[in-house]
């Protein structure tokens, strides 16, 4: 995102959560980046989630529709992340107990479902028919069919 679309988002931040977002950004221990770079990280997840689940979408050439389910997606998840953390840079290891938390149990607590449903409703999610008219559906480890 440019400056000025980080600007529009964060301007729609403060607006939506009555948060500010630069303080947030700066009181969050975990995130240590500027406003600018959040968001941006933030927008790069989302969008690495759409190829994977939905490798057909061109990202190129998105509908006003989908664009806006993306904004959208990207403000939720943002507001998710700062009042649950950033599940996609935790590992699970616990210095308390030498122990680890599966991957896949945190993996699931990574994104906000407000997010998933937006896009998903946009069809962001959607990952077409297989050849033999199976619809696939994403899962951690892989496509499953129903």
């Amino acid at each position: 995102m440019t400056e000025l679309e980080v600007n529009a988002i964060e301007e729609k931040f403060n607006k939506n959560t009555g948060m500010n977002l630069t303080s947030e950004c700066s009181k969050n221990e975990q995130i240590h980046l500027s406003t600018y770079g959040f968001v941006n990280r933030v927008e790069k997840i989302i969008k690495e989630e759409i190829k994977s689940r939905s490798p057909r979408t061109d990202m190129d050439d998105l509908s006003a529709l989908q664009t806006t389910a993306i904004e959208e997606a990207v403000l939720e998840q943002i507001t998710y992340v700062l009042v649950n953390g950033d599940y996609s840079l935790i590992v699970g290891y616990d210095t308390a107990n030498n122990s680890l938390a599966e991957l896949k149990e945190l993996r699931k607590r990574q994104w906000s479902p407000l997010a998933i449903k937006i896009l998903t409703n946009a069809g962001l999610f959607y990952g077409g028919l297989d050849p033999k008219g199976r619809y696939p559906y994403f899962e951690e480890g892989g496509y499953y069919y129903r």
